[in-house]
């Protein structure tokens, strides 16, 4: 899971520099920090996946020149291929600290509704044929 919470952390600060983030993406950002060490290489495979990429602004000197700034330095944002990453990062991350926070299982609680959702259903359809 580190590797995808640093690329978490990534694809949210693209976002927070191009975008406002939502108050839930406030709350991942501010315990990601720590990923953030990794953030200089992530921005770097972001953009091999073709996730980020820069919004074309250049920037010129007095004398007229164009300068070439580092990638890093530039104004990033995010690809649709970067938002839907972020999407799926997201959801992966919320389910992973509802595990840690509540320490229930989401499928588990799947599989006992489903079975008691049966078990009414059964029970709807044989009141329905014995009335």
């Amino acid at each position: 899971m580190k590797k995808k919470e640093a690329s978490l952390f990534c694809l949210l600060e693209v976002k927070k520099k191009s975008k406002h983030l939502s108050w839930i993406e406030r709350k991942m950002y501010k315990r990601l920090l720590p990923y953030y060490t990794h953030y200089t290489d992530e921005v770097y495979k972001a953009r091999d996946r073709k996730a980020v990429t820069d919004d074309g602004t250049v920037f010129k000197t007095k004398e007229g020149r164009t300068l070439e700034k580092s990638f890093l330095n530039k104004n990033l944002v995010l690809t649709k291929i970067g938002e839907k990453e972020l999407i799926d990062l997201k959801m992966e991350w919320m389910k992973e600290y509802l595990n840690q926070s509540f320490g229930w299982i989401p499928k588990k609680v799947i599989e006992l509704t489903l079975q008691y959702l049966s078990v009414v259903l059964i029970a709807l359809f044989l009141l329905y044929f014995v009335l």
